[in-house]
């Protein structure tokens, strides 16, 4: 048997299998202990998307469909994500409330656009994005 350190507390054991009388018992402790290392790895391996996922913004994880609600309860929520038609319809809500929010800020006159920092080129980035240097943190 061979020990081999990977990480910073995983520990690898791997052994050579010998037939002989009881060559089953040997064979199904190498499975067990394969299982065991490949578990091992899965979660270590979940553990660091997690860790990386954590450090994306909300935006980003909504757009890649996943959820910070599932993400806080560990790797055991795997794998993080909502509801696919869930997904589909606040895409579609957001879709219909940023149309709405153009629509609206078209039939504006140039002087209250101008009240709000944007010109009229600049309503649908506005909406989408934010204002420049101003709410782009808020936007849609």
């Amino acid at each position: 048997m061979s020990l081999v350190r990977c990480g910073k507390n995983l520990i690898i054991a791997t052994m050579k299998t010998h037939l002989n009388t009881d060559g089953v018992n040997k064979m199904s402790t190498f499975k067990k202990l394969t299982s065991s290392i490949f578990n091992a790895l899965e979660m270590a391996g979940r553990a660091k998307t997690l860790a990386h996922l954590e450090g994306l913004s909300d935006r980003t994880l909504e757009d890649l469909g996943f959820s910070r609600a599932l993400m806080s309860q560990g790797v055991q929520a795997w794998p993080w994500k909502v509801d696919t038609e869930l997904a589909a319809q606040t895409a579609s809500t957001d879709s219909n409330e940023i149309s709405a929010a153009i629509k609206e800020l078209e039939a504006y006159n140039d002087r209250d656009l101008a009240d709000l920092g944007i010109s009229r080129g600049e309503i649908r980035e506005a909406v989408v994005h934010g204002r420049k240097d101003v709410d782009s943190a808020h936007a849609a």
